[in-house]
């Protein structure tokens, strides 16, 4: 079962200050890199809510990397808007 929106509250308001977007995308690029394969993969940040995008190689990398976003505390939802892989599902 997959979702394409998971939410969840975010613990401690404000537990880090101000963040710089930029800088939050490669940490969560990194997260998901980790995590799952990928063939292409952006990712997008917008006032906690986070967008990925691109092509994973398997179902179970989709999953992965969307569960990766949440690795940061800002992070207040998760759009999963990534595909698998034609033929390698």
């Amino acid at each position: 079962m997959t979702m394409s929106v998971d939410s969840h509250p975010v613990a401690g308001e404000g537990v880090r200050g101000a963040i710089d977007p930029g800088s939050l995308e490669d940490l969560l690029r990194h997260a998901v890199r980790r995590a799952a394969d990928c063939a292409s993969l952006d990712i997008t940040v917008t006032e906690g809510t986070v967008v990925l995008s691109g092509v994973a190689l398997r179902r179970e990398d989709r999953s992965r990397a969307g569960f990766a976003c949440w690795c940061d505390p800002t992070v207040r939802a998760v759009y999963n808007n990534l595909t698998i892989s034609p033929g390698l599902a």
